[in-house]
């Protein structure tokens, strides 16, 4: 069973000194990739978002039977932010729980799993001098249930530091997210629970209000795949351009993305490794001048061949968000 659970744990953006922030996006909006980010909240702000993500993969090879992996999975998020005014902290609670149903097909015979995910994260931002300090800590449990098998449970953490530049209609920064230390528990010959990989991250993260109703912003993510698997795969590149757009009550989003192919060499090639390409969308509607409702959409494909096996691998993903927020 192939364990596919994703997190994008996205905090609140805006300028730190500012009594009204540049930026105000839902803490899943796809800019959101710093814990620092959370220091536009100005006295208490919550977010709730349901999700649903069906994924598709396939590898093919020029003669032979095709294998299929079928996923489909439920996520609830809900967050909470405080400004402590006194000394400009901004603290909160992200939690997360998702499930996921997958079917694996090779030919006639296919193999069914579940799984659970809870995230927990604590997070933290403070204003210094001209930058924002951020830090989120990842307590993430999860449980794989594989068809007609034994539950296993394992335990991991993410910490992610980041600081922020903010000042009126501009923002940037970097944030680290560390290689997991995990407690996965062994199937033995030292083979984990989960095929599961969870290299460390850094991203630089930048953008721009040109006025009150546009924004435009660039992320550059680099992913440690080398440090998996030296002789098999190198650093991922993960690309994104993002665009913010206000009409009366209505704030758009979108975002266009690239994520390199990982394996070194092409008799490497799998549906997991593959370069991809990332499409997302969003809007949000303000209810009041405190609440919003809105949804998004995403979707992310892409193909290869591997010229070794013969096989083309292929992988499509859609996720569709119903979600809202709330300022007090």
């Amino acid at each position: 069973m192939k364990l596919v659970l994703s997190l994008v744990l996205g905090l609140s953006a805006g300028s730190a000194f500012a009594a009204e922030s540049a930026f105000d996006n839902h803490l899943k909006s796809a800019p959101m990739v710093s814990p620092a980010q959370i220091y536009q909240t100005q006295d208490v702000k919550t977010d709730f978002a349901l999700g649903f993500t069906s994924e598709s993969q396939e590898s093919k090879p020029d003669a032979g039977d095709k294998t299929t992996s079928d996923v489909s999975g439920t996520d609830i998020f809900a967050a909470g932010i405080y400004n402590v005014k006194a000394i400009g902290l901004r603290a909160g609670l992200v939690a997360q729980f998702g499930t996921l149903s997958t079917e694996d097909k090779v030919a006639s015979v296919s193999s069914k799993g579940d799984a659970t995910q809870l995230v927990v994260s604590p997070t933290v931002a403070i204003p210094v001098g001209p930058v924002v300090l951020g830090a989120a800590v990842d307590m993430i449990q999860t449980t794989v249930k594989p068809d007609g098998g034994k539950e296993l449970q394992f335990n991991r953490t993410d910490f992610r530091p980041g600081v922020l530049f903010a000042q009126d209609n501009l923002e940037a920064g970097i944030t680290y997210t560390t290689k997991s230390n995990s407690n996965e528990p062994s199937l033995g010959n030292g083979i984990k629970a989960s095929a599961q990989r969870y290299p460390a991250e850094t991203t630089l993260h930048g953008r721009f209000a040109v006025d009150k109703t546009m924004a435009f912003g660039a992320i550059v993510t680099n992913r440690r795949e080398s440090a998996m698997d030296k002789d098999a795969l190198k650093d991922q590149q993960r690309l994104k351009a993002t665009g913010e757009f206000e009409v009366a009550a209505v704030k758009i989003e979108g975002d266009l993305g690239y994520n390199t192919a990982f394996y070194k060499d092409n008799k490497y090639t799998n549906e997991a490794n593959i370069g991809t390409v990332e499409l997302g969308a969003a809007a949000d509607y303000g209810i009041t001048k405190t609440a919003a409702i809105g949804g998004g959409l995403g979707y992310e494909f892409g193909s290869d061949k591997n010229d070794t096996t013969k096989q083309t691998v292929a992988t499509n993903t859609l996720s569709v968000t119903l979600r809202g927020d709330m300022k007090f």
